[in-house]
């Protein structure tokens, strides 16, 4: 290997063996065989194991369920996309035990977002490390709300990808949206997906406002084409789970459904806003990104018992 390449290399190889020993220490459990199974992910094996037996069994793919309700579509279940060519790059980051897995998303993702804003690569393991660490990343990864914890990893390499394409790097910025969007797609969890679409939109705002100050708006257009071509391979890539998305949406509770779900207050069909953001954070609530329990803990936690409700 080149000399003058080695010692540019060495704090990326440093960072990955830090954040696997980060990853394996704070997880140590798994070392001896054991794993973190939440909530959500005890329910998906339940409602997926019709699924998953049968075609593990058949040469075709079921596409209904009778495990959920009065029997539905496996479209957000369990529904196998053998021709996917992203999946076998998903396989490969699925070597670790997954929780080990899913704080090495968050520590590597935005690791490559603070390189593409061209952070130093040592403060950036730091902030890596301080990002990973927020007290919500590890809530839901114990709720097994794996969906959104890979959708949160992929949004920081992504969001430096699209910023990348903007700061004279327009192809290799381009390729990594398109490989980092396929990634986030993939996932499933469109929500995360919608929030890292409002901040893009900011970045594209400021980056078209420098564009006519600077006088390069020609430049602009071009980096916004190649980064429109790059989402539509991403949106290509995972046409299959999104237009099944799509369509079975319009017959559910949040979609037009069949009129059983209609709001008698405004009379449209579909969900109310209360409905919809009774699981949000209040605006005070958001601290607790930062700081675990600044609202309270969790709604079935467990009490020590040097507590003050203990000792009372």
């Amino acid at each position: 290997m080149n000399k003058t390449v080695l010692p540019k290399l060495a704090p990326h190889f440093a960072a990955f063996l830090l954040f696997l020993i980060i990853s394996f220490m704070y997880f140590s459990p798994v070392l001896e065989g054991k794993q973190l199974i939440g909530h959500d992910t005890q329910s998906w094996m339940c409602m997926a194991k019709e699924t998953v037996d049968y075609n593990s069994s058949h040469n075709d793919v079921a596409l209904w369920t009778n495990s959920m309700f009065g029997g539905m579509p496996t479209f957000q279940i369990a529904m196998s996309q053998p021709y996917n060519v992203i999946k076998y790059v998903e396989n490969l980051f699925q070597i670790f035990p997954h929780s080990v897995y899913l704080l090495m998303l968050y520590l590597v993702g935005f690791y490559i977002l603070l390189l593409a804003f061209r952070v130093n690569p040592w403060l950036s393991i730091v902030g890596s490390i301080a990002f990973a660490f927020a007290s919500y990343n590890f809530i839901i990864i114990v709720a097994g709300h794996n969906s959104k914890a890979i959708t949160i990893a992929y949004m920081a390499p992504l969001i430096g990808s699209v910023f990348l394409a903007f700061k004279d790097k327009r192809l290799l910025g381009s390729l990594l949206t398109a490989f980092f969007l396929s990634l986030a797609i993939r996932a499933n969890h469109v929500q995360i997906l919608y929030y890292t679409l409002i901040i893009l939109i900011f970045l594209f705002a400021v980056e078209f406002i420098y564009s006519l100050k600077e006088k390069e708006f020609m430049p602009f257009l071009k980096t916004c084409g190649m980064l429109l071509a790059a989402a539509l391979i991403a949106v290509g890539m995972n046409a299959t789970a999104l237009l099944t998305t799509y369509d079975y949406s319009k017959a559910t509770m949040r979609g037009d459904s069949n009129g059983l779900t209609v709001d008698t207050q405004n009379s449209q069909h579909g969900l109310n806003k209360d409905y919809i953001t009774q699981w949000s954070y209040g605006i005070d609530e958001t601290m607790t990104l930062l700081i675990p329990n600044f609202k309270g803990g969790a709604s079935g936690g467990t009490l020590k018992s040097d507590s003050e409700t203990a000792k009372n």
